[in-house]
């Protein structure tokens, strides 16, 4: 996967662990609170400073309306920012919680079209996509990574 981001900067939040972890090698990690102006500042100004430059911003599910706006500003520079917006999907971290089966599975299989635990490379695959140059028209985007979860809601 981390063949698509070759001469790509990709900002990816809510990315430091499962899913993130899931997009492979030559990613850097940084902690930031993206609902914090400045600590998002600071995770922009930091990929600027390493990379010389931001060409695609990924959020996480719950800052569409940030997200629209960063893409309304930065797409007259050629930034693109989408969303990529996962349902359940079984992290190591969740699976240590709930369980493989118990409470992590026991509402989501009814609303769920597809009968299978979401993973990780579920979400990181289009995530990858996104940030890759098969998805240069593509901004202000929000892609429900659910199972077919939201079609049933």
């Amino acid at each position: 996967m981390a063949e698509r981001f070759t001469d790509r900067v990709a900002v990816v939040t809510g990315a430091s662990s499962g899913i993130g972890q899931e997009m492979g090698a030559g990613i850097t990690f940084v902690t930031a609170d993206i609902s914090d102006e400045p600590s998002a500042t600071a995770l922009l100004d930091t990929a600027v400073d390493r990379y010389g430059r931001v060409d695609v911003v990924l959020a996480n599910a719950g800052i569409e309306g940030l997200a629209k706006h960063l893409a309304g500003r930065g797409g007259e520079h050629g930034v693109r920012v989408n969303v990529v917006r996962p349902g359940r999907i079984l992290t190591d971290n969740w699976e240590g919680v709930l369980g493989r089966d118990g409470l992590f599975w026991s509402h989501y299989d009814k609303i769920q079209l597809f009968k299978r635990h979401g993973r990780t490379q579920d979400a990181a695959a289009p995530v990858a996509f996104l940030a890759s140059d098969e998805a240069t028209f593509i901004n202000a985007a929000v892609l429900d990574v659910d199972g077919g979860a939201v079609v049933k809601l």
